[in-house]
């Protein structure tokens, strides 16, 4: 059997081509969002769906690139379903992988095993507006009432 292989000018590795075969017969998880962009703590929602061989009971792992911080695991329970989808809350704003994991949690220092693909959000604070800031600064004081009975007497 021949190590290398001639394609054009350039010799290829034949372990690298059975790589690359097997590779391609491997989809995944495969995650999708409608949009790539969501705002802190407004949910958004993604679809998943499921290849041959995939576990039916994963994780949907919220990775911050920022810091590289595992902010959130959404569990996922597929059952007798190829697909669905998943809700997702993003408490601090910035730049997320969502990845498929194996695991439904993860233990501290337990690294995640994905599968399939994954997406990107970016994440932003919510807007600002001139209501929530004098709401903020100006609180309305609670009012308090006090009702004691009284005797009312008469001028003479």
């Amino acid at each position: 059997m021949c190590s290398h292989l001639k394609m054009g000018r350039y010799p290829v590795n034949s372990s690298l081509l059975v790589l690359l075969y097997a590779c391609s017969l491997a989809a995944g998880l495969d995650i999708q969002a409608s949009q790539s962009s969501a705002t802190v703590s407004v949910p958004i929602t993604v679809t998943w769906s499921l290849s041959a061989g995939d576990p039916t009971s994963f994780g949907l792992m919220e990775r911050d690139l920022d810091d590289g911080t595992i902010r959130d695991i959404v569990r996922i329970s597929a059952g007798f379903s190829s697909s669905g989808d998943a809700e997702l809350t993003f408490a601090n704003a910035g730049q997320f992988v969502v990845q498929g994991i194996k695991q439904q949690s993860l233990a501290s220092s337990e690294t995640p095993d994905p599968i399939g693909g994954a997406i990107q959000i970016g994440v932003v604070e919510a807007p600002f507006t001139t209501s929530d800031s004098f709401q903020r600064t100006n609180p309305i004081p609670p009012i308090t009432a006090t009702i004691s009975d009284t005797t009312v007497t008469p001028f003479r």
